[in-house]
């Protein structure tokens, strides 16, 4: 608190700029304007720590949509976020919360279990494993499969490589 009276008394008082100020003290050129600004709406009691606390918190529902939310998770756990919202919205109509609100509801309530992917082992079932020992003993081929390149056409790639 010292230090920004001290900023703003020399601020007030100095010919030098606001922003050789504000190197002279480390802070930033907006925190500077910020504390001179709130010492010109609120005097000294400006510059004492504000909440930073949003004024509204989309988390702070009625309790009866997060009820709401929670039953049906219960009740559904395969239904997602989206399906919950749109169900929600034939019973609340205006006071239907987001899509992303009934995520972050079930995600701070617990109900949502994070699926890790199925790791896929690409093996073939009894393959003879091969040694090869020079060039052009062992060609293999693969097809990859067809895409539509930039210019439009239809591309099918074919791999050939010796192995």
């Amino acid at each position: 608190m010292s230090l920004k009276l001290k900023f703003v008394e020399q601020a007030r008082t100095a010919v030098a700029s606001i922003a050789l100020l504000c190197r002279e003290f480390g802070i930033s050129r907006q925190t500077g304007h910020k504390w001179l600004r709130r010492y010109r709406e609120d005097g000294p009691l400006g510059l004492m720590e504000q909440s930073r606390r949003p004024r509204s918190s989309p988390l702070s529902k009625a309790e009866d949509i997060v009820a709401a939310i929670v039953e049906l998770r219960d009740r559904r756990p395969s239904w997602g976020p989206d399906k919950i919202a749109r169900v929600l919205a034939v019973r609340f109509r205006s006071e239907t919360p987001s899509r992303s609100t009934v995520a972050r509801v079930l995600k701070r309530l617990g109900k949502v279990k994070r699926r890790r992917p199925v790791a896929r082992l690409w093996t073939v079932e009894r393959r003879e494993h091969v040694e090869v020992r020079a060039p052009n003993e062992l060609w293999t081929i693969d097809f990859k499969g067809w895409w539509k390149a930039g210019n439009g056409q239809h591309c099918e790639p074919l791999t050939v490589r010796d192995a």
